[in-house]
């Protein structure tokens, strides 16, 4: 998005399919006070969308907070932990930091 970092705002990534591990949207927006990561994923098996492990959901139900960690293809590791829980039900799991 306009350019690659620093300069730039950042990347985009969109598969409507999800063929990718089941993710359909990926961003990355440079920020210099605070970025963001936004990652969305679908596992429609009436679609034949079947990558996404299943039951992540089911087994975040009832938690008050998740963790993602992102790893580089050079092994750099970054994490954030979710503690804004939104929604929260065996079939949608919504956080923010």
């Amino acid at each position: 998005m306009g350019g690659l970092p620093p300069s730039g705002k950042g990347y985009r990534y969109k598969d409507r399919e999800a063929e990718a591990d089941g993710v359909l949207r990926l961003r990355l927006k440079a920020g210099s006070a605070r970025s963001k990561l936004l990652l969305k994923g679908k596992n429609n098996s009436k679609k034949g969308m079947t990558a996404l492990p299943t039951g992540i959901t089911a087994a975040l139900e009832g938690e008050t907070s998740a963790a993602i960690e992102w790893l580089t293809h050079d092994a750099q590791c970054f994490r954030v932990e979710l503690n804004d829980v939104r929604k929260n039900t065996s079939t949608l799991f919504q956080a923010r930091p």
